[in-house]
């Protein structure tokens, strides 16, 4: 499996996902959802199920993986109008029909100056014509303008369709990233404007920074506390993680809880220890070998995440120092800085980095590394 790929399979998440789909179906309750979660530990497998049934009940959804718009607010906002532009069109009927009300729903849009439709004749598979609708915003620096145009047009569109919309908001943390742009430099107080404003159109976000998504969502001082209901995403449970690895691999219950044992209840663990299995090897070799060597799959996931986290830091080097004396067990403050040569009093703001990356955290006075898989790494890869 793929790096960034959502897993295919679904093992114990019915309740996360029959909570949002009741939830987000039902006329009588308007809330949004924020689900919280490490890396690979099943969230977007849940969006989009949840997206699928929302979709079947008449639902309109978009659904934006904002790590691929992060750094453009043109393209996040040309994504969303897109999409609801295509799931509302769908439901029209005629292609004569389709123009009149589309054209119709344009003129009562009167912020929406940036954003035209071309209407586009096309066959479908049944050898009939149908209508290819595209709307297209107009090449602007606007950045605020062209930001909101698009939660302007989920609101009207929910309106004249009389039809809830369903925005899904992937990687929600890469909205910081928009800071960058002239008039979004303040954007967490903009997109709570959204929130704020919004009419029959219901927000579930998603992150994998969990220190980061708590404060933004969960702490009083933050704009966009109480907007959202949050959903924690954990590792399965021992049950369904023997269940998930016995599918995988094809294999005895025994062979699956030796799985537990080395990786826990993550999904993604689990699946690589699974497809990494070769007949001649134990499955604690197994492990240590996808660990050590510098193409194993686990090796290589680490190393993505630990790059993905640190990699744009100055200090990189001696981050990835402290992680490794944390993981040799010298976790005090005073321990970590003499095994790295660090005053003491430096300390604390190299901690306070890996624990805003989730790559530690701090329990009894002492830290440790959140993640066992990437600690048994620093462990296995020690010079």
């Amino acid at each position: 499996m793929a790096i960034g790929k959502p897993q295919k399979e679904i093992i114990n998440r019915e309740e996360e996902t029959t909570k949002l789909v009741d939830s987000l179906s039902d006329p009588a309750k308007d809330v949004n959802y924020a689900l919280i979660g490490p890396r690979r530990i099943g969230k977007t497998t849940i969006l989009l199920k949840v997206k699928e049934e929302l979709e079947r009940k008449g639902l309109i959804v978009v659904y934006v993986d904002l790590s691929v718009y992060r750094f453009s607010p043109y393209d996040f906002a040309q994504s969303i109008i897109s999409q609801i532009t295509k799931a509302y069109a769908k439901e029209l009927g005629r292609m004569e029909k389709a123009s009149i009300i589309l054209s119709n729903l344009l003129k009562t849009l009167t912020k929406l100056k940036r954003l035209r439709l071309t209407f586009e004749p096309t066959l479908d598979e049944k050898g009939e014509l149908s209508l290819q609708i595209r709307p297209e915003l107009e090449e602007t620096e606007e950045y605020r303008s062209v930001f909101t145009l698009a939660f302007d047009y989920a609101n009207e569109v929910s309106r004249k369709s009389d039809r809830r919309i369903v925005t899904i908001i992937d990687e929600f943390p890469n909205l910081i990233e928009f800071k960058r742009y002239r008039k979004l430099e303040a954007i967490i107080e903009l997109f709570r404007s959204v929130l704020e404003n919004r009419e029959n159109v219901d927000y579930v976000v998603s992150g994998s920074r969990v220190h980061f998504m708590k404060d933004i969502l969960g702490k009083g001082e933050s704009p966009l506390f109480g907007h959202f209901v949050i959903l924690e995403i954990g590792q399965l449970f021992e049950k369904h993680a023997v269940e998930l690895y016995m599918k995988t691999a094809k294999c005895s219950r025994k062979e699956a809880e030796t799985a537990w044992r080395l990786v826990g209840g993550h999904p993604y663990y689990l699946i690589m220890l699974a497809e990494s299995r070769k007949p001649q090897e134990n499955l604690d070799e197994t492990y240590n070998r996808i660990l050590k060597s510098s193409s194993g799959a686990l090796n290589l996931y680490v190393n993505y995440i630990l790059k993905e986290d640190l990699g744009s830091s100055t200090k990189e080097v001696r981050l990835l120092r402290i992680l490794q004396a944390v993981s040799q067990e010298k976790n005090t403050a005073s321990q970590i800085a003499k095994h790295i040569r660090l005053k003491l009093s430096s300390l604390p703001y190299y901690l306070q980095e890996l624990e805003r990356y989730d790559l530690i955290e701090k329990r009894r006075g002492r830290y440790w590394i959140t993640d066992k898989v990437v600690k048994d790494y620093f462990v296995a890869t020690r010079v």
